[in-house]
Protein backbone atom coordinates (compact mmCIF):
# COMPACT_ATOMS: atom_id res chain seq x y z
CA UNK A 1 0.00 0.00 0.00
CA UNK A 2 1.51 3.49 -1.20
CA UNK A 3 1.07 6.08 0.70
CA UNK A 4 1.76 10.24 -0.17
CA UNK A 5 3.97 12.62 1.40
CA UNK A 6 4.85 16.39 0.61
CA UNK A 7 2.24 18.80 -0.32
CA UNK A 8 1.39 17.13 -3.93
CA UNK A 9 -2.36 15.59 -3.94
CA UNK A 10 -3.15 12.11 -4.35
CA UNK A 11 -4.83 12.82 -7.87
CA UNK A 12 -3.89 14.46 -10.70
CA UNK A 13 -4.05 18.39 -11.11
CA UNK A 14 -6.25 18.37 -13.80
CA UNK A 15 -8.86 17.10 -11.87
CA UNK A 16 -11.03 19.06 -10.01
CA UNK A 17 -13.67 18.70 -7.58
CA UNK A 18 -17.42 20.52 -8.30
CA UNK A 19 -20.07 20.55 -5.68
CA UNK A 20 -23.54 21.67 -6.63
CA UNK A 21 -26.41 22.39 -4.00
CA UNK A 22 -29.83 20.81 -5.02
CA UNK A 23 -33.19 21.50 -3.76
CA UNK A 24 -35.30 19.19 -2.16
CA UNK A 25 -37.51 18.56 -5.62
CA UNK A 26 -35.77 15.44 -6.84
CA UNK A 27 -36.55 14.11 -3.52
CA UNK A 28 -40.25 15.31 -3.73
CA UNK A 29 -40.55 14.19 -7.12
CA UNK A 30 -39.48 10.32 -6.13
CA UNK A 31 -41.65 10.44 -3.46
CA UNK A 32 -45.04 11.94 -5.16
CA UNK A 33 -44.22 9.28 -7.90
CA UNK A 34 -44.11 6.35 -5.39
CA UNK A 35 -47.43 7.72 -3.97
CA UNK A 36 -48.77 8.24 -7.52
CA UNK A 37 -50.23 11.48 -6.29
CA UNK A 38 -50.70 12.82 -10.46
CA UNK A 39 -52.39 9.43 -11.28
CA UNK A 40 -54.67 10.08 -8.01
CA UNK A 41 -55.12 13.64 -9.16
CA UNK A 42 -56.11 12.35 -12.54
CA UNK A 43 -58.78 10.18 -10.87
CA UNK A 44 -60.27 13.09 -8.82
CA UNK A 45 -60.17 15.82 -11.53
CA UNK A 46 -62.18 16.07 -14.70
CA UNK A 47 -59.97 15.66 -17.73
CA UNK A 48 -59.66 18.23 -19.91
CA UNK A 49 -60.66 18.48 -23.64
CA UNK A 50 -58.08 19.12 -26.46
CA UNK A 51 -57.73 22.51 -26.18
CA UNK A 52 -55.70 22.08 -23.17
CA UNK A 53 -51.97 22.23 -22.74
CA UNK A 54 -51.06 20.79 -19.53
CA UNK A 55 -54.11 18.32 -17.89
CA UNK A 56 -55.42 19.72 -14.63
CA UNK A 57 -54.15 17.22 -12.72
CA UNK A 58 -50.67 17.93 -13.70
CA UNK A 59 -51.16 21.51 -12.54
CA UNK A 60 -52.86 20.49 -9.50
CA UNK A 61 -49.55 18.52 -9.28
CA UNK A 62 -47.68 21.53 -9.99
CA UNK A 63 -49.55 23.57 -7.09
CA UNK A 64 -49.02 20.60 -4.52
CA UNK A 65 -45.25 20.98 -5.49
CA UNK A 66 -45.22 24.48 -4.83
CA UNK A 67 -47.44 24.24 -1.28
CA UNK A 68 -44.99 21.58 -0.06
CA UNK A 69 -41.76 23.81 -0.58
CA UNK A 70 -43.71 26.60 0.84
CA UNK A 71 -42.46 28.66 -1.94
CA UNK A 72 -44.29 32.37 -2.31
CA UNK A 73 -47.36 31.98 -4.30
CA UNK A 74 -47.58 32.72 -8.02
CA UNK A 75 -50.28 35.32 -6.75
CA UNK A 76 -50.17 36.76 -3.45
CA UNK A 77 -52.44 38.46 -1.12
CA UNK A 78 -52.69 41.96 -1.57
CA UNK A 79 -50.45 43.91 1.00
CA UNK A 80 -52.19 46.14 3.90
CA UNK A 81 -54.56 45.78 6.26
CA UNK A 82 -57.39 43.59 5.65
CA UNK A 83 -61.00 43.33 6.81
CA UNK A 84 -60.49 40.69 9.06
CA UNK A 85 -57.78 42.86 11.30
CA UNK A 86 -59.95 46.00 10.66
CA UNK A 87 -62.60 43.61 12.71
CA UNK A 88 -60.11 42.18 15.28
CA UNK A 89 -58.66 45.70 16.02
CA UNK A 90 -61.73 47.54 17.64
Amino acid sequence: MATTTGTSPPYPESLQLVSKAIGPLPSLNRLLERLEIERFLADLVRAGDRRQRLAPAVGLGVLLRNFLFARQPSMGWPSGPTASSRLCSA
